[in-house]
């Protein structure tokens, strides 16, 4: 079969072709554009990586209300489920995503996430049940969340339960965490006079907005590269009608590329020309909603460069162990086979430290009760913001901290980069990194 598809995908022959049959056709192991938020597939474009940082408030501040917004299918859902996948195992989630309830309804679904069968209606009953196993997760000192989604539509009622679970407390210690994830009218909400109280607790937001034709092509390639496709099917002059007929929206160009994916099929193409791409547009009646630049060229898939641009050059007296790309909000360091980057030494604790992003996109690292301790360019210190080319000591291992995409810019003096640092100096102690390490425990250590 030759020249575009001429065929109408109609829904019964969209189901006819399954995925695995164009998966061998295009050398994919996996399927690369599912409209199920599968969170191995999340691309981290900046707003979304500033995004989960936000989220990431509510796994490891106990005080954290966290408010995030976005248009319908811009990435929200996969967004939660990469955050609580990466989750400690002892957290205790409760994740809601039916908010049209009742105070009553709502308070029975919480409780029934955290394991309980409320059969109750009573309001109160219901609400002293939930204060007291919250209380209970506290003496045992365990992190409890609660997410709820498509919170826009949750009653002004309910908000306010919402409100009064965030603000209980013992000792000074807030016990539970709450991330809202909705549409852009429960910000709109938000900013009325009837919820500034709960306003007012929000500790972080964020908003999704769809992609940029730059971000819509890096998408659609790192779903791809993450299916295990070695280059992209899709014709270059592809990429801005996807942009032109989505607007940037992710469900929409998962959708659009999975049908245009199976028109090639269909006709035995392995390229998804430009022709084949206005078939599967016609077969989903999209009208053109953005200004697409033409002259944009993609990139190689197999070419493509961390999202992030950063990287860690790590070393062991001197000689050089690995690079590691920073392709994630967050990297635990330590001993331990668990973390993200694996240090053997005793002079390295189970988990020493991490490495986070704020949610101005900012990377810190930070210690984590390590016995050693970490150290920036001489300095010890507990928690300290980052730049190209700081240098990190922990034990016996050095890393250096890259940022591409702000390393040209460097430009600042030693004084400036100290005051801009905003580092927490625990000792004034400026021994070298040999003088340190040789000072720590000779015993293993038993963090």
């Amino acid at each position: 079969m030759s020249g575009p598809v001429l065929l109408r995908l109609t829904g019964l022959a969209k189901r006819a072709v399954r995925p695995a049959m164009y998966l061998d056709l295009f050398d994919l192991r996996d399927h690369p554009f599912r409209l199920t938020p599968d969170a191995e597939f999340l691309y981290l474009s900046p707003q979304h990586a500033r995004a989960k940082a936000c989220m990431e408030q509510v796994g490891s501040q106990r005080d954290a209300l966290v408010v995030i917004t976005g248009e319908v299918g811009c990435g929200k859902s996969v967004l939660v489920n990469r955050v609580v996948s990466e989750m400690p195992g002892d957290v205790a989630v409760a994740r809601l995503t039916q908010t049209n309830l009742d105070s009553e309804e709502f308070l029975q679904s919480v409780l029934s996430q955290y394991g309980f069968q409320p059969f109750e209606r009573d309001k109160n009953k219901l609400m002293s049940l939930l204060d007291n196993f919250l209380f209970a997760q506290n003496v045992r000192e365990r992190t409890v969340v609660l997410i709820i989604e498509e919170a826009q539509n949750l009653s002004t009622a309910v908000l306010d339960i919402v409100r009064k679970l965030a603000e209980l407390e013992e000792d000074s210690e807030k016990l539970i965490s709450v991330m809202l994830v909705g549409q852009p009218t429960l910000r709109e909400r938000l900013e009325g006079r009837d919820l500034n109280k709960i306003a007012s607790r929000v500790s972080a937001t964020a908003h999704l907005d769809p992609l940029s034709q730059r971000e819509t092509i890096r998408f659609i390639q790192h779903r791809l590269h993450v299916a295990g496709a070695k280059q992209s099917p899709f014709d270059d002059d592809a990429y801005p009608e996807i942009f032109g007929y989505t607007g940037g929206v992710p469900r929409l160009i998962i959708n659009l590329c999975d049908t245009a994916m199976t028109a090639a099929y269909v006709d035995d193409s392995k390229r998804v020309t430009r022709e084949i791409l206005h078939t599967a547009i016609e077969e989903l009646e999209l009208e053109q909603v953005a200004e697409a630049d033409h002259d944009l060229v993609p990139d190689d898939v197999q070419d493509l460069d961390p999202v992030s641009g950063i990287s860690l050059t790590v070393s062991q007296r001197g000689q050089h162990l690995r690079d590691f790309a920073i392709e994630n909000t967050r990297v635990m360091i330590g001993r331990d086979s668990d973390n993200d980057v694996t240090l053997i030494s005793e002079f390295i604790s189970r988990h020493h430290a991490q490495i986070v992003m704020d949610q101005d996109g900012r990377y810190w690292i930070k210690d984590l009760n390590s016995t050693n301790g970490i150290y920036v360019n001489g300095q010890k210190t507990q928690r300290s913001g980052l730049r190209d080319g700081d240098r990190i000591i922990m034990g016996y291992h050095e890393l250096i901290y890259h940022d591409a995409k702000k390393a040209s810019a460097e430009s600042s003096s030693a004084s400036e980069i100290s005051e801009w640092r905003e580092t927490t100096v625990l000792t004034q102690d400026s021994d070298s990194a040999t003088d340190q390490a040789d000072s720590a425990t000779d015993q293993a250590d038993s963090a």
